[in-house]
């Protein structure tokens, strides 16, 4: 008895629609959606229409949900298109990703200062130990020898510091020739060498502070290193653009001048899954949508960005919810910059991720290579997302017109388009 209940339950398994984790299809032509299976046709949609769908039989696949202007929405009854229509399954990781090239190296312009940050209770010195006199070296280096300065506040004061100020237990005694900094101490240098730090400027409240007097940290201090990098310089009336391409998981950063267009350089991404998750990790579909954006704002934190799991993400993160790990620092890397709605160009905790679709729609770089983007691109530059990237005319998005030679005939964009992937196989070479 117990045989035949088995053999029945897997006759009706393998006679009934095969049900999975849904799964995204690209529409590589016109294609005809039908109410049901050989039913009537309701829609014909167009080439390179994104659609998900949790089942399918021999013969035909359901439709469970698309991606009207980049955003997933579920149908409201399921609609049908045929397995031999032109179709193409989206494939939801790609491996071995590509190395980085730089085409044209860029200077950074702006003051060239550093801000650190103390990791624990540091001496600093009221002079440069390393110009001190030979005969008066060895006494500089010994602790025992130096009149250190009573600094015990939890911040840096500059009237402690102030090499005229004396120990108000001993009123002759020469003048303090050290100080402590407390840990978490945050200060401004314009000068250091290999050895020494020079610091003119402190922290205080998120407010800048000028010392009275320079004070010197050896580099043996723990300390992190928190400047903002400078951006790279960008020619006079210059436009540039990140163009992404959806099919290569490429960022190409451009810059369009003087009717003229130059590649700065070429990386790697990781884009949106393109698909539906199963409904064990929360059955939301993320799509890296396709179009012409710009770069809202910048962030930069060199502890990690902190990141929150939002609302609509709790069903996937549930566990790290119930663990209280709503927030992490990191995840997105030290840099992101926001384009479109609430999408981000990041940087990332798992490099390995990068060249597949492996983000929630938006675009992953590794961490040396986001801050690259970061230097070259400023608020209100274009951000471009195609699978067919050479469509976009950047000449017309930056308001310039082609010079001479550089305006193409469309008979010969093939032509282009081929001798420039060949050149950029053989640069890639000759790095490897």
């Amino acid at each position: 008895m117990k045989f035949v209940v088995s053999f029945l339950y897997l006759a009706m398994v393998l006679m009934s629609p095969i049900t999975w984790a849904a799964k995204t299809y690209l529409t590589l032509d016109s294609v005809a959606v039908l109410d049901s299976p050989n039913g009537s046709i309701v829609e014909q949609w167009a080439k390179r229409t994104l659609f998900t769908s949790d089942s399918e039989s021999d013969e035909w696949i359901t439709i469970s949900g698309h991606f009207p202007k980049g955003q997933w929405q579920p149908l409201e009854t399921d609609l049908f298109i045929k397995k031999s229509e032109p179709l193409k399954l989206r494939i939801p990781y790609k491996e071995n990703s590509a190395r980085t090239i730089v085409y044209r190296a860029l200077h950074t312009v702006g003051v060239d200062a550093k801000r650190y940050k103390l990791l624990a209770d540091t001496k600093v010195y009221f002079y440069n130990p390393q110009t001190v006199k030979p005969d008066s070296s060895s006494e500089a280096e010994d602790p025992s020898n130096e009149t250190e300065s009573a600094l015990s506040a939890d911040s840096v004061n500059t009237e402690s510091l102030n090499t005229d100020s004396v120990n108000s237990e001993k009123i002759e005694a020469e003048p303090a020739k050290t100080a402590i900094w407390k840990k978490d101490t945050v200060f401004t240098s314009a000068s250091e060498d290999r050895y020494i730090i020079k610091a003119t400027g402190y922290v205080s409240e998120n407010s800048w502070q000028a010392l009275d007097k320079p004070v010197w940290i050896k580099k043996s201090a723990q300390y992190q290193d928190r400047t903002k990098p400078l951006k790279y310089e960008r020619k006079s009336g210059s436009k540039r653009f990140a163009v992404i391409d959806k099919k290569r998981f490429e960022l190409s950063v451009y810059e369009v001048v003087d009717g003229k267009k130059e590649k700065l350089m070429r990386t790697p991404v990781a884009l949106g899954f393109d698909r539906c998750l199963p409904e064990e990790k929360g059955g939301k579909c993320y799509y890296t949508p396709e179009g012409e954006f710009e770069v809202e704002f910048q962030l930069f934190d060199p502890d990690g960005i902190n990141w929150c799991i939002p609302p609509k993400m709790s069903g996937e993160f549930k566990n790290k919810i119930a663990k209280g790990e709503r927030c992490s620092r990191g995840t997105m890397g030290n840099y992101a910059m926001h384009f479109g709605n609430s999408y981000f160009l990041h940087g990332t905790s798992n490099p390995n991720s990068i060249g597949g679709r492996t983000t929630h729609g938006c675009i992953r770089l590794r961490n040396p290579d986001i801050e690259m983007v970061y230097q070259m691109l400023k608020n209100g530059d274009k951000v471009l997302i195609s699978e067919t990237p050479e469509e976009f005319d950047l000449f017309a998005l930056a308001g310039q017109k082609p010079a001479l030679e550089d305006e193409t005939k469309p008979a010969e964009l093939e032509k282009l388009k081929s001798e420039e992937l060949r050149k950029e196989e053989l640069e890639t070479e000759s790095i490897l």
